[in-house]
């Protein structure tokens, strides 16, 4: 797992947030006062020697409506900079990359935890970015997460055996793998999406795991691990709906 650094990109204060090494926690790294572009890049250059940043995530400021604006034009331009001067600078010994990660909401879930917290005003202005930056992290660190989850699951399972509880409502499901592992599922939810039928199913370790579902002209049943851009498409389009 690499070293992640969130940038909460703002014109005045910048809210950071870094990983631990192995991906799995996110801590609130303060806020940066924006200076001219020279000096704040050269800021987020040592940033990234100090703390030996692998990748960076940069807010993305979709509108909800997911149309883009003024904010999203002056984040890309801070990107395509921060980019260069990291490829350029010898001082790096392996390459960062720079992703924009959508920031919708997070904004707002930060304010309610502060408010939440009592915290006065000022204190707010002054922990919003940093919180907001560590919520941005965190959505990244399970996305990736899942990812990887998903790719610890086989392509293709098919059905071995289907029971339906009707007093608890709970559908548990055998699915068999290519190399003829049984895993056991419970049937979380069934939804369409373009025409095809995907199920949102927990894993024996409670955890959900996303997956299209397919039928034969016998009518047998099997469900299918989507590629990484399948998945985070359907994922958004159910996270939405």
């Amino acid at each position: 797992m690499m070293k992640v650094l969130a940038i909460d990109f703002g014109d005045v204060r910048i809210g950071l947030a870094i990983s631990d090494e192995t991906g799995t926690f996110s801590f609130p790294r303060g806020i940066y006062q924006s200076q001219s572009r020279k000096k704040d890049l050269d800021y987020f250059l040592e940033l990234c020697l100090d703390e030996k940043i692998d990748r960076i995530i940069l807010s993305a400021p979709y509108n909800m409506d997911g149309t883009v604006g003024e904010r999203f034009e002056k984040t890309l331009s801070f990107k395509k900079d921060l980019e260069k001067r990291l490829t350029y600078s010898k001082r790096l010994k392996r390459p960062v990359e720079v992703i924009l990660w959508d920031e919708r909401l997070t904004t707002r879930e930060a304010l309610a935890i502060t408010r939440e917290s009592g915290f006065s005003i000022k204190k707010t202005k002054q922990t919003l970015d940093a919180l907001s930056a560590q919520i941005l992290l965190e959505s990244y660190l399970e996305s990736v997460r899942e990812e990887k989850k998903m790719e610890n699951v086989k392509d293709l399972l098919t059905v071995v055996d289907d029971e339906y509880d009707e007093d608890l409502e709970v559908q548990e499901i055998e699915l068999e793998d290519e190399d003829g592992n049984v895993l056991t599922f419970i049937i979380d939810e069934w939804f369409e999406y373009e025409d095809r039928v995907y199920a949102v199913m927990i894993d024996e370790d409670d955890e959900a795991v996303l997956f299209r579902v397919e039928e034969d002209e016998e009518g047998e049943m099997s469900f299918i691990n989507p590629d990484v851009e399948e998945f985070e498409e359907v994922a958004k389009f159910y996270d939405e709906n």
